[in-house]
């Protein structure tokens, strides 16, 4: 999949502060249905002025006119030449600057792509505006420029907020710079394996396609599959099962624990949750038919209840949505099945009491024949005395 660092962004500002940010307004932005704010719209025709301040330059200022599908109250964006030419002389203009510069970067099976405002060698400039109050723990704290310092690859970046009255006066000009840490990349790559994992987990992989370059002539003429090179499918043998879309087989619940685990030590992609939904359904259909419950021994219901219970979200939903689930479908019947054996050992073991070993009667017999003892008495010697007689 392919991601881009402003999501990636909404998506930490929705775990950080999902108050702030919900998941239904989370939802909107990733399905292309947010409707932007006069507020954002302010910000863009800003941005769009300090880029190209020449094709905005009107009589007095700066005008901007937004040709999208906007309401006509914010369609159109003036501001006065006192407003800007301050923030314009902020800026380096001179190549080999550059703005609306593009970089991608692969992190694992995605890719993430971003986009800055404002580029010279060795920093990279975001413009931001702001009303009359304004505070930087937010930029500090959030992994736009983390993301950008280490797509970009630079050592420094600096936010340049541009705090705006309500008259669009420009109240004064801030900045915050920022430089990378050690492990920046390691913390990027954290989140976009978790935001990868989340819309597998709501099935929103079709909102962020991987880009692919469109091939000169017809697919099926550039790599033709030779007949002996097409793989060869064993056949089945009885009572196993294979998971769809997939060449894992396995005959019983301890087979199919070893192949979930191998799933959860794959590389982060659509295709490993796919794959894993895939194993998990298989095992529900399996466990509908009691003869493949029976068949199963101890160990292979405690392998699969030890899995799922396990703190692997990709095989857990959250809670209140594992209703008719196929996790829940495997849950219940192994659970179920457990308690028949446990019930059953109890009963055999009531039933068939264990019974006393019999003990073959004990016979003394002498090891050795001994001479009969001859016992003398004999007087004690005649008591000593005790006292030490006196030297003195």
């Amino acid at each position: 999949m392919r991601f881009s660092a402003t999501m990636l962004q909404q998506f930490f500002l929705h775990l950080s502060n999902p108050a702030r940010l919900t998941e239904a307004q989370l939802r909107e932005s990733i399905e292309r249905r947010f409707i932007p704010t006069p507020k954002v719209l302010r910000g863009q025709a800003y941005g769009r002025i300090l880029e190209q301040p020449d094709a905005y330059r009107v009589a007095g200022g700066y005008r901007v006119t937004f040709t999208e599908q906007l309401a006509a109250d914010v369609r159109v964006w003036a501001f006065e030449a006192d407003a800007v030419d301050p923030a314009i002389a902020t800026i380096d203009y001179r190549p080999p600057a550059l703005f609306e510069a593009k970089a991608t970067k692969q992190y694992g099976a995605h890719t993430v792509a971003s986009k800055c405002d404002h580029i010279v060698p060795g920093r990279i400039v975001e413009f931001k505006t702001k009303g009359s109050t304004i505070s930087l723990e937010p930029y500090a704290s959030s992994y736009q420029w983390r993301l950008m310092v280490d797509l970009f690859a630079v050592p420094v970046l600096t936010y340049r907020i541009f705090r705006l009255t309500e008259r669009r006066a420009l109240r004064d000009i801030q900045e915050l710079t920022l430089t990378p840490y050690r492990r920046l990349h390691e913390d990027c790559a954290e989140l976009v394996e978790h935001f990868a994992w989340w819309v597998a987990q709501r099935g929103l992989e079709a909102w962020f396609p991987e880009r692919r370059p469109a091939l000169a002539g017809p697919a099926f003429e550039d790599a033709p599959v030779r007949e002996t090179q097409r793989p060869t499918v064993r056949p089945l043998v009885d009572g196993e099962v294979r998971t769809p879309g997939t060449l894992r087989r396995w005959l019983c619940g301890a087979e199919w624990a070893d192949h979930a685990r191998a799933l959860d030590g794959g590389r982060c992609s659509a295709k490993r949750y796919r794959d894993q939904r895939a194993h998990l359904a298989a095992l529900a259909a399996a466990v509908v038919d009691d003869a493949f419950v029976a068949a199963q021994t101890r160990e292979d219901l405690e392998a699969i209840l030890s899995l799922l219970e396990a703190p692997y979200l990709a095989w857990r939903p959250v809670k209140g949505q594992r209703a008719g689930t196929p996790y829940e479908v495997v849950v219940v019947a192994v659970r179920n099945a457990l308690a028949r054996l446990s019930q059953t050992s109890e009963t055999r073991r009531v039933a068939s009491p264990r019974l006393p070993m019999r003990l073959a009667p004990l016979v003394a017999r002498p090891l050795a024949a001994l001479p009969a003892s001859t016992f003398t008495l004999q007087r004690p010697p005649a008591a000593q005395p005790t006292r030490q007689p006196s030297l003195f």
